[in-house]
């Protein structure tokens, strides 16, 4: 089976290919709570296009989960991959992280993976049927302290642990707000965007739209004065915001779009 899965704001894709059999589905939706649907509806699809090929139905078995094998780390900390930035703190003796916007407690389960569990106000933890199958495991691959979140069908990268650097003194004197000056009639044009600094790291932050939750967080690591690194490991990372000059005037500019300070 050869699959691969994409998203971006209010959009989600499914790709689940048979090679041998020479079958493939493919799952298109414009939804931004449309990730779960498209999974399940792109295996039932793939299960019923072969069952249809082979002419038999296929005997029903139960899914066995193979858990990655949990390492424990020092969790605390930042650490950031293509779902965003998320950060693993305690608090009263308990552990949480924010991510995907929100903040979780983590529970340790019988085979010491975590479990999310959202907290209302930020602080009292509830049950969600929703986030029941997934867990977060902690391992070092290749040197790096990492966070897999594990699903059902599969087991992908949440983050990789950053330590603060040095920053840029130019870096820290372009703290503030900007708004785009060009890519008007672009379908994803950012709306508006913020430098800012947040625990010792250099954010980068920028809105597709006008509500709070359409928001991309990125993290910098400066390279120099002019040059800035998305940090993590990923899909769209490793990309680079740079300072440019027009008309004697400072601009940023990432990934096509010039960013005009806010005064």
């Amino acid at each position: 089976v050869a699959w691969h899965n994409g998203a971006f704001i209010h959009y989600h894709s499914q790709l689940i290919s048979l090679v041998d059999a020479k079958l493939a589905v493919v799952i298109l939706a414009n939804s931004e709570s449309a990730a779960g649907f498209v999974q399940r509806l792109s295996l039932d699809m793939i299960k019923k296009t072969f069952e249809v090929k082979i002419g038999r139905g296929i005997q029903n078995q139960q899914h066995i989960q193979t858990a990655v094998k949990n390492e424990p780390i020092n969790m605390p900390g930042q650490y950031v991959g293509t779902h965003g930035p998320a950060n693993v703190f305690t608090k009263e003796k308990k552990l949480y992280t924010k991510a995907f916007g929100r903040t979780f407690l983590l529970k340790q389960d019988e085979l010491n993976r975590w479990q999310l569990l959202p907290c209302i106000f930020g602080r009292f933890p509830v049950k969600r049927k929703s986030l029941q199958n997934l867990r977060i495991i902690s391992k070092r691959v290749n040197g790096h302290e990492m966070l897999l979140l594990q699903e059902p069908s599969q087991t992908s990268i949440l983050g990789v642990k950053l330590n603060p650097e040095a920053i840029d003194e130019a870096w820290l004197e372009r703290l503030g707000h900007y708004q785009v000056v060009n890519g008007k009639g672009e379908v994803f044009r950012p709306y508006s965007a913020e430098l800012k600094l947040e625990n010792g790291f250099l954010k980068f932050s920028y809105k597709l739209g006008r509500k709070p939750k359409e928001k991309l967080v990125f993290i910098l690591q400066t390279v120099n004065s002019l040059h800035a690194r998305i940090a993590g490991l990923g899909r769209g990372l490793g990309l680079t915001v740079s300072a440019v000059y027009h008309q004697e005037k400072e601009f940023l500019r990432y990934s096509g779009f010039w960013f005009s300070k806010v005064d």
